[in-house]
C-alpha cells in the first residue's frame, strides 16, 4: 500500500482594526493599555463549527465575539469623550482569532503604535450573556495591583465577579502574556449555542452586556491613572489535561493537536535501525511490510513507522486547507474595513490604524 500526502498552504490577508488615544499625562503615556476583542467568527462553519450537520449554515457569533467588539467600541467612544486619561488607550478589533490568535499575535510582534509600550492588556470575549449576575475575570494575578483595581471596580455594580489568578485561556490575551505583559480576561460563560448557528443576538443579555463594559472601563481607569503600571507575574501554568470533545475553543484542541502532529511525523520518520543483511532502503521497505502484516521484530510498533502517520498527516493537511473557508478571509478583510469606519464615526479623536496581518 502507497499513501501520497500533499501539505496546501493558502495565504490571505486579514486586518487588525486599531484605534489610539493618546495619554495626556506626558510622564506617563509611553505606556499603552490595550483593551481588545476579536471580531472574526465562523462564517459559514467549516471546521471549528459544532454543528457539521449544519455545513454551510451561516454562524453569526452573537456572543462570540460581536458582543465583545461591540463592548471594545463602547468603551473608544466613553473614554473618547471623557477627558483624557494619563496612559494612552489602544483599542483593537483582533482578526484571526479563531484560526489561531493570529491578529494578537502579529499585533505583538508589530505593534502599530512604537512610542509606546504596552504595559496591560484587557480582553473581552464572550460577555454577552451575563447570567445571575456572574462574570469570570482571569488573570488577577498576572500583575501585581490587578486583583484590587478589579475588586475595587465591582463594588456598586450588580456584578458578582468570579476572579481567577493565572491568565491562561485561549484566546487574544494569552498572546500578549506570552510576551511579559499582564492581563486582564473577561468572559460571561460557556454555553451550547458555542460555535454553533444558534449563537443570534436575540440570546443575548443586552443590560448584562452593559453592566460588563461598565465594570470594564472602571478596571482600565483604575490601570489608566495609577501612579504605577502593573508588574508582570508569571503564573505557573495549569497542569496539562487531555483535550476534550465540545469544550472552548475547538480550534485551540486543533492547535494542540496540530503540535502532536508534528512531533509525531518527526520521530515516525526516524528510519529503522538495518537489519543483518539488509541495506538501505530495501531493509525499510522490508521493515514497512512487516509493521503493516503485524509480524516479524518490530510487530506492536506501527506507531513508529511512517506509514502509520500518513493518517495523522493527512488531519495536519486538512487543518491547513480548512484556513481558506473556515474563516472566509475576504469577508474578515471587508468587515475590518467596515468597523475602522464604524470606529471613526464614533470616536472623532482618536487615529485609526489598518494593520495588515499575513496569515
Amino acid at each position: 500500500m502507497r499513501i501520497e500526502v500533499s501539505l496546501v498552504r493558502d495565504r490571505a490577508i486579514a486586518a487588525n482594526v486599531v484605534a489610539v488615544l493618546p495619554g495626556a499625562d506626558a510622564r506617563l503615556a509611553h505606556e499603552a493599555i490595550v483593551i481588545g476583542a476579536h471580531y472574526d467568527h465562523l462564517g459559514r462553519g467549516g471546521e471549528g463549527s459544532l454543528a457539521p450537520d449544519q455545513a454551510g449554515a451561516v454562524h453569526p457569533g452573537a456572543d462570540d465575539n460581536a458582543s465583545g467588539t461591540a463592548a471594545v467600541m463602547a468603551l473608544a467612544r466613553a473614554f473618547a469623550s471623557a477627558p483624557r486619561a494619563p496612559r494612552t488607550l489602544v483599542f483593537v478589533a483582533f482578526a484571526g482569532e479563531e484560526m489561531g490568535l493570529l491578529g494578537s499575535t502579529h499585533f505583538v510582534r508589530a505593534p502599530p503604535l512604537r512610542s509606546a509600550s504596552t504595559v496591560l492588556m484587557v480582553n473581552l470575549d464572550m460577555v454577552g450573556r451575563l447570567r445571575d449576575g456572574k462574570v469570570y475575570v482571569g488573570g488577577v494575578d498576572s500583575g501585581d495591583s490587578l486583583r484590587a483595581w478589579i475588586t475595587d471596580a465591582a463594588r456598586g455594580l450588580a456584578l458578582t465577579p468570579e476572579l481567577r489568578g493565572d491568565p491562561f485561556g485561549p484566546s487574544d490575551h494569552i498572546a500578549f502574556y506570552a510576551a511579559g505583559v499582564p492581563v486582564v480576561f473577561l468572559f460571561t460563560g460557556a454555553h451550547g449555542d458555542y460555535h454553533r448557528p444558534s449563537d443570534t443576538w436575540d440570546k443575548l443579555n443586552p443590560q448584562g452586556l452593559e453592566l460588563v463594559t461598565a465594570f470594564t472601563a472602571r478596571i482600565v481607569a483604575a490601570a489608566a491613572g495609577a501612579a504605577a503600571a502593573p508588574a508582570y507575574v508569571r503564573a505557573q501554568p495549569a497542569p496539562a489535561a487531555e483535550p476534550r470533545r465540545g469544550g472552548i475553543r475547538p480550534g485551540l484542541r486543533r492547535r494542540a493537536g496540530f503540535r502532536r502532529v508534528g512531533r509525531a511525523r518527526r520521530q515516525d520518520q526516524r528510519r529503522p535501525p538495518r537489519k543483518p543483511g539488509g541495506k538501505g532502503r530495501d531493509a525499510r521497505r522490508r521493515h514497512h511490510r512487516a509493521v503493516r502484516r503485524g509480524d516479524g521484530e518490530d510487530a506492536g510498533r506501527s506507531d513508529r513507522s511512517p506509514c502509520a502517520a500518513s493518517g495523522r498527516a493527512s488531519a495536519w493537511r486538512s487543518w491547513w486547507c480548512a484556513t481558506s473557508g473556515n474563516t472566509g478571509w475576504k469577508r474578515c478583510w471587508r468587515s475590518g474595513v467596515e468597523l475602522a469606519r464604524n470606529f471613526r464615526d464614533a470616536v472623532d479623536v482618536i487615529t485609526v490604524y489598518a494593520s495588515q496581518d499575513g496569515a
